[in-house]
């Protein structure tokens, strides 16, 4: 009898790991650290290839509070770096969440959003193409998907479908229930409604 897979479990904590970076020669907190991620909740294999993912993304953080910690200001406050993950989609096959990454000191702040999608069987992310019938040319896809969800007037399209080639990386998604989410390169966020991916694999159905 064929040994039958598991398939891991993605879960997110209820409340975020925080802790202070402090600076070297000084006994002040210099850098205030909050990290909410995922975490697989069971023991496969699957499930343990997201954890190293998670562990390593968490390892990230550290060293670059650590960093930001030797350069930091005086300033009346402490510097804040922040990591906010949000589930999206969880089924049988397939988890989806994205990540807020949030810098900011006494000067300016940054964010950034990112998103990931798992293959629960394997514990694989998965790179958006395989999520679309074989040999679909993404990135044109996607661009004519988003046009018809955004329904530009006949005189903006031509307009609108350049800027959309310029700023649409498909390797940057994550998925909901109703919509693929495109995070564009100046971290805007694109909703595409599946009814708009005429050669979107409505299976899920990936290769091991």
């Amino acid at each position: 009898m064929p040994r039958q897979r598991t398939t891991a479990r993605l879960a997110i904590p209820d409340a975020p790991q925080t802790y202070c970076a402090k600076r070297k020669k000084a006994p002040d907190d210099a850098v205030a650290v909050s990290v909410l991620l995922p975490h697989a909740a069971g023991k496969s294999r699957a499930d343990k290839r997201i954890d190293a993912y998670y562990r390593k993304q968490r390892a990230d953080l550290a060293k670059l509070a650590k960093q930001a910690a030797r350069y930091a200001d005086d300033g009346p406050t402490p510097h804040t770096l922040r990591a906010s993950a949000t589930a999206t989609y969880h089924d049988d096959q397939l988890a989806s969440s994205f990540t807020d990454l949030h810098y900011s000191n006494n000067a300016y702040h940054t964010e950034t959003r990112n998103g990931d999608t798992w293959h629960l069987k394997t514990g694989r992310q998965l790179p958006l193409k395989t999520l679309f019938k074989w040999h679909t040319p993404v990135k044109r896809t996607l661009v004519n998907a988003a046009l018809d969800s955004l329904k530009p007037t006949d005189a903006n399209r031509s307009a609108v479908k350049r800027s959309l080639k310029t700023a649409l990386s498909p390797k940057r998604y994550y998925l909901t229930p109703t919509a693929l989410i495109l995070i564009t390169k100046n971290n805007k966020t694109l909703p595409v409604a599946y009814e708009h991916l005429p050669r979107w694999a409505h299976s899920m159905s990936v290769k091991e």
